[in-house]
């Protein structure tokens, strides 16, 4: 005969873990038992990640409720949940994906004046993310630090860092061939040449293929499988009517830049130019965002998530005075910075380099000017020393050519923030045996 019993089956509180995923058993029947749970109350939290909790009966979400970081996801139960014989009631806790540590400035200045040097941030404490940093921050910390590779000369009408894997890679764009290095200046690939040959000014990568676009006007980009650096077929840029757009990519002489982000490629021709193109590397589809000029002659673009996670596309030309723009990629918006005159001419290269999320140095010659899209300030007054204020070698601006390659903080593999779950649970009902 069976025998019924109230019983709490489950009181636990202010529970750690350190799991992704936790599952707290709450009620258990064996071949022989059955239970009829009355009242159920479960509540989880992270400091940093969100928590999804869900109360799952089997394989069977009965509900879910999720949270963000720092708050409490809570769910309650009434009425008679009945858990039939071999089965379970559970509580499973998930807290996503890894999140990880604040990435480092970690960049190569290939500098036709001779050498190819790393620059990069050598902190050595892990620093949580979301936290802005300004410029004056940055060299507070006295961790930006350069070292020599290789003494050899480095031409670079372009160049961009990136992430092969966990592994990074630098590259830079001159003669027709994309080359490739290893973070310790070693040459991993030359590639085949592009159609365009010497005319391939502007260059960078997705991780799946290099793009170029030649500074002659037409209706493609041309396209190289990084894995082996061989020609892939041309991205076709057309309208919103499917029909071909052409346009004209980073010249020789006063050149932008071209940039990728989050399967667009950005492509600005010059530093007069008003116009930006944004290319969808999918479907090719390009529109155009209205810029400000920039001057004759620009210093290159850059491409930071700034520390609240909106990304920016920042560009500095510099003849004269407020020649600086954040562009928004969200709202494809922008905003003209009040600024220093960086004093550009004759300019092959870009020279833009990301020292913290939303903070980047452009130079020209030896000095150099920030500008930050967390708070929208740059450089005023006068500009800086890459020798006194940052012990760097000068990228060699006005001859052919220095350029700068960045690993995108955004996207530097970092080590995993340990999880710290707080979980209770209670569960009660009846208890019932010999079934």
């Amino acid at each position: 005969m069976a025998t019924e019993q109230l019983k709490v089956f489950k009181n636990v509180i202010d529970v750690a873990s350190t799991s992704a995923v936790t599952t707290a058993a709450l009620v258990t029947t064996t071949s022989s038992s059955q239970a009829v749970v009355k009242d159920v109350s479960l509540s989880a939290t992270d400091p940093l990640y969100p928590v999804t909790l869900q109360l799952k009966q089997g394989s069977r979400v009965i509900t879910e409720k999720t949270a963000v970081a720092t708050k409490s996801a809570t769910l309650t139960l009434t009425g008679n949940q009945i858990i039939d014989v071999s089965s379970n009631l559970s509580a499973v806790i998930n807290t996503g994906a890894d999140q990880g540590y604040e990435a480092t400035a970690d960049a190569v200045l290939f500098n036709i004046g001779g050498g190819m040097y790393s620059w990069k941030d050598t902190n050595s404490v892990n620093r949580m993310p979301g936290t802005a940093r300004s410029y004056a921050d940055m060299i507070a910390l006295g961790t930006l630090t350069e070292s020599l590779l290789s003494s050899s000369t480095f031409p670079a009408y372009s160049a961009f860092g990136w992430m092969d894997g966990a592994t990074k890679k630098f590259s830079r764009n001159f003669g027709g061939y994309v080359y490739t290095y290893s973070a310790t200046g070693t040459l991993l690939q030359t590639s085949t040449a592009w159609s365009g040959a010497g005319a391939m000014y502007g260059a960078c990568t997705d991780g799946t293929y290099f793009y170029s676009k030649e500074n002659g006007s037409n209706s493609f980009v041309e396209r190289k499988t990084v894995s082996n650096g061989n020609a892939a077929a041309n991205l076709n840029t057309v309208d919103s009517n499917g029909s071909a757009v052409s346009f004209a990519g980073q010249y020789a002489n006063q050149g932008s830049f071209l940039l990728h982000y989050n399967g667009h490629l950005y492509s600005k021709k010059f530093g007069p130019s008003t116009t930006l193109q944004k290319i969808n590397t999918t479907t090719g589809l390009l529109t155009n965002i209205a810029v400000p000029s920039m001057g004759n002659y620009s210093a290159g673009g850059l491409i930071t998530v700034a520390s609240d996670g909106t990304p920016y596309l920042i560009e500095v030309g510099g003849e004269s005075s407020n020649k600086g723009v954040v562009i928004n990629l969200n709202t494809d918006t922008y905003t003209l910075m009040t600024m220093v005159a960086l004093s550009t001419s004759t300019e092959y290269g870009t020279l833009a380099f990301e020292i913290t999320a939303g903070v980047g140095l452009f130079f020209y010659n030896g000095q150099f000017v920030w500008v930050d899209a967390n708070t929208m300030t740059a450089t005023t007054g006068s500009n800086l020393s890459a020798s006194s204020a940052l012990g760097f070698q000068s990228p060699q601006s006005n001859g052919l050519a220095a350029s700068i390659a960045n690993i995108p903080l955004h996207e530097a593999v970092t080590t995993a923030i340990p999880r710290a779950v707080t979980y209770s649970a209670y569960a009660d009902g009846v208890d019932i045996q010999g079934v």
